[in-house]
């Protein structure tokens, strides 16, 4: 089903069915040379997946809003209704596709459009759109990003039930591109402590770094990364949620489908030909997640 809203310039379209991701969402390349601040959790693979799964779970369905111009898409909005139901009375609540597995999730808008004239349009629509939400939730919102500036000047004001909370601190390390340079600037106990424990690791046989390159790799590292997971997170009071079939299929598709976008960053330590350490990332080139 489709809902369509007609404005002066620009039209808001209200997409639910999620079929729509595929018509809507262009590719990695594009997404990343012609929109604002995008992330790895914007890729259609990664939406795609992260969707399959919450499906499978949850009642939920798809409120994808379509921001046009003319015939332009200017604007994608991926949110989703989450029916939930609390001492027997329900709620319809509003949140942006891909939460809690994913940070970083703001609108995906194009660089030839003001933030401002996108996401008012935007917003006008989905307060008119009223009657069938009755909460919108909105987490991990990159503190100073484009995103958050409009909120807080634009809804915190205007709608007296609208709350800005604080949440967790989510850290990051700027990295030299001269690694020589990086090394150097290291703290030289922390520096002293890893040449230590390599120098520890090759006297006990060979050992090596390797990042996954090829498709075929992919699922043989991925079963080793959830076994040393759940061995590592076994006795604790937060076991491993790898120990579920459901939730190592998930990640496992995950790496597939960003293997094919190019943004897997997928590496391992092996010793005497045994793999001691699996690294799961994503990377756009710029950022390593």
């Amino acid at each position: 089903m489709i809902t369509v809203f007609r404005g002066e310039e620009m039209n808001v379209l209200i997409h639910k069915e999620i079929t729509a991701i595929n018509k809507i969402l262009p590719n990695w390349s594009k997404l990343k040379e012609e929109f604002f601040e995008i992330t790895i959790f914007q890729d259609i693979h990664w939406i795609k997946e992260w969707w399959n799964y919450k499906s499978s779970q949850r009642n939920v369905t798809p409120y994808i809003l379509e921001i046009k111009d003319k015939d332009q898409t200017v604007g994608i909005i991926p949110l989703y209704i989450h029916n939930l139901k609390l001492s027997g009375i329900s709620f319809r609540i509003l949140k942006p596709m891909g939460s809690e597995l994913s940070d970083y999730l703001i609108p995906i808008l194009s660089r030839k459009y003001s933030v401002e004239s996108v996401l008012s349009k935007a917003f006008e629509e989905i307060m008119k759109d009223k009657s069938n939400w009755d909460y919108l939730e909105w987490e991990n919102i990159p503190e100073n990003s484009f995103f958050d500036d409009y909120l807080i000047q634009n809804l915190l004001g205007k709608y007296k039930t609208s709350k800005r909370i604080i949440g967790d601190s989510c850290s990051y390390i700027m990295l030299e591109k001269d690694v020589e340079k990086l090394i150097s600037n290291l703290d030289e106990k922390l520096l002293k402590n890893i040449h230590y424990k390599e120098r520890k690791l090759k006297k006990k046989g060979s050992f090596e770094f390797k990042k996954v390159s090829d498709e075929k790799q992919i699922e043989p590292i991925m079963n080793i990364f959830f076994e040393l997971h759940c061995t590592r997170w076994n006795d604790t009071p937060t076991p491993s949620k790898f120990r579920f079939v459901e939730e190592r299929e998930f990640l496992l598709q995950v790496a597939k489908n960003l293997f094919k976008s190019n943004l897997l960053h997928l590496t391992y330590l092996i010793q005497n030909d045994d793999v001691i350490s699996v690294h799961f990332g994503m990377s756009d080139g710029n950022k390593l997640y």
